[in-house]
């Protein structure tokens, strides 16, 4: 059984149906409030990580290309050098 004190009572007596279902509902709205706000942090964070993963995909491909390059200049000279 839900309580309450009364603010000039110091007994404490059943909360009535009417302040049930009121705290109940106020519940429910920060709830809802609070889901909404962590579904557009994930969605920013989702945003964020596929901008991350195309940058890290960007520079392993810059890093392929300095590879091959560093290794076709690392070759001997031609004979004619």
């Amino acid at each position: 059984m839900i309580l309450s004190t009364g603010r000039q009572e110091n007994i404490m007596k059943p909360l009535s149906f009417e302040e049930r279902l009121e705290k109940l509902e106020s519940q429910i709205a920060f709830q809802d409030k609070s889901i909404e706000e962590l579904e557009l942090i994930v969605t920013e964070n989702r945003n964020t990580i596929d901008k991350l993963q195309k940058q890290l995909h960007l520079l392993g491909e810059r890093l392929q290309e300095t590879s091959i390059l560093a290794a076709v200049s690392e070759e001997a000279p031609p004979p004619h050098y």
